[in-house]
């Protein structure tokens, strides 16, 4: 594996005549809005540009849907590029595309491993991936149209929790500025993303509120999301995009946890914190999992019912030793 720069990966994209841009599973704002924004990018450039997502895309980012397919095509790229993850189980590409033998570039802001990429830019510094895309498009002199625009403000609203989670920085808001300088309509992407949920989503909602247990007087919150609680509602994986948020907004909470049972037997578990003291991408890792400071998530091989009964002591031991102060040096 090469570890490259900002500009030796905007080298590697420009010597490329085909790109496929995949992401995660479970795309959010940030990996979509980076992958709609390179491809558009690129395609502006006049490279040949497959913008890859066979995951489900949440509803409320249907204006950006229209940037992808569900299919890869059957030749394969001169270079594939993953977004947002440089995590190999959860990358979401055919298998197809993993025997293919084009060479693959992983561009991430998380810290974790990237065992099956050729090349790799990771920059934890970066509030976004969609951030690193728009210093790779500034590297390759692509101007940034209005569409490229709206796909790297949802990027960095989304993943820095509407500019209020720690890795909101001078960086990300000054390339905000620079985006609404443009013209871009920030009303309305808000309104998109956070003012049109579904009905579904808000029945999903209420049941995930009776479900919400408070532990070690209030600063831990503990809520869960059944297979049946989906169907019963009608709603989707994808409905449950920050619903956690909810627990978090508590005045009294220092962590929240939102568990969801998946169709194959796992759970997802979802951590949030308000402060970054308390580090919950590193009890994500520990987890098999990763994130940022303030939020993370791990996919657990276990029954809901024994993560819910081991996650209190679990939660209440990791906040305790995160705000126990580290021992002075004499």
């Amino acid at each position: 594996m090469q570890l490259l720069t900002c500009q030796t990966s905007a080298e590697r994209l420009r010597a490329a005549r085909t790109v496929l841009i995949g992401g995660h599973l479970r795309p959010d704002g940030d990996c979509l809005g980076a992958m709609a924004a390179l491809g558009l990018g690129l395609r502006a450039l006049g490279s040949s540009v497959t913008i890859l997502m066979p995951e489900p895309i949440p509803s409320r980012y249907r204006f950006l849907a229209h940037h992808f397919l569900p299919t890869a095509p059957i030749d394969p790229p001169d270079l594939i590029v993953i977004l947002d993850t440089a995590d190999p189980q959860r990358i979401a590409l055919p298998h197809s595309l993993h025997r293919s033998g084009a060479p693959l570039l992983v561009i991430d802001h998380h810290v974790a491993g990237a065992h099956e990429a050729d090349f790799l830019w990771c920059d934890p510094s970066y509030g976004a991936a969609a951030a690193m895309v728009c210093d790779l498009l500034d590297f390759l002199a692509c101007p940034l149209s209005p569409a490229i625009a709206e796909a790297i403000y949802t990027g960095i609203l989304t993943d820095t929790g509407c500019f209020t989670y720690p890795n909101a920085d001078e960086r990300i808001f000054a390339l905000a500025l620079r985006l609404v300088r443009q013209g871009l309509d920030t009303a309305r992407i808000a309104r998109d993303v956070y003012q049109s949920v579904p009905l579904a989503a808000t029945r999903l909602l209420a049941a995930m509120l009776a479900t919400l247990e408070s532990h070690d007087e209030g600063r831990i919150a503990i809520m869960h999301i059944t297979l049946e609680m989906l169907h019963t509602t009608g709603a989707t994986q994808a409905d449950t995009e920050d619903l956690i948020n909810v627990a978090r907004a508590i005045d009294s909470v220092l962590i929240a946890a939102l568990v969801t049972e998946q169709p194959d037997g796992r759970v997802r578990l979802s951590l949030r914190s308000k402060d970054p003291l308390i580090n919950v991408g590193l009890l994500a890792h520990q987890l098999g999992g990763g994130g940022h400071l303030c939020a993370s998530g791990a996919t657990l091989h276990e029954p809901l019912a024994s993560v819910l009964a081991r996650l209190p002591t679990l939660l209440r031991s990791f906040l305790a030793e995160s705000l126990t102060p580290l021992p002075t040096r004499k």
